[in-house]
């Protein structure tokens, strides 16, 4: 099966969420009991941007913020916005051109609602899973 016919419906990660007034603490909390790396960020339920790991590392390294407890801060210190919305039936190419432009990750929407998401990682291994001339990723 070529990837432009493969769906991010099919490897898309079902997102965890967190709202952006809550504590880097909670996201903390959240990213290892569920062994994620990524949360999507919502404000009253809407879609508000991600959070990724390295990102609340960042933020958490910053000087000014250095002697700050995560319990202090709040997930919107750290939201990342460098991320596109798409809807789960865009294909795999196409989440691929989409990444290599930069996207942190890709938001999968079926309406208002966050259905998923996709990060590099399900896209190469999408690559591997599907496309007949693994490691040329190049002609895809």
């Amino acid at each position: 099966m070529g990837l432009s016919k493969v769906r991010l419906a099919e490897i898309m990660v079902e997102p965890y969420t967190i709202d952006k007034n809550e504590h880097l603490s909670t996201a903390l909390d959240i990213i290892d009991k569920q062994k994620t790396r990524r949360l999507v960020v919502t404000n009253d339920g809407a879609l508000y941007g991600v959070l990724t790991l390295r990102g609340l590392m960042k933020t958490l390294g910053e000087k000014r913020k250095a002697t700050v407890p995560p319990s202090s801060l709040h997930v919107s210190a750290c939201v990342s916005k460098n991320f596109e919305t798409v809807e789960p039936d865009t294909s795999v190419k196409r989440a691929k051109e989409l990444l290599c432009s930069g996207m942190e990750m890709l938001v999968c929407m079926e309406g208002e609602d966050v259905v998923g998401y996709v990060s590099p990682r399900q896209v190469l291994e999408a690559y591997q899973k599907y496309d007949k001339r693994a490691g040329k990723v190049e002609d895809a």
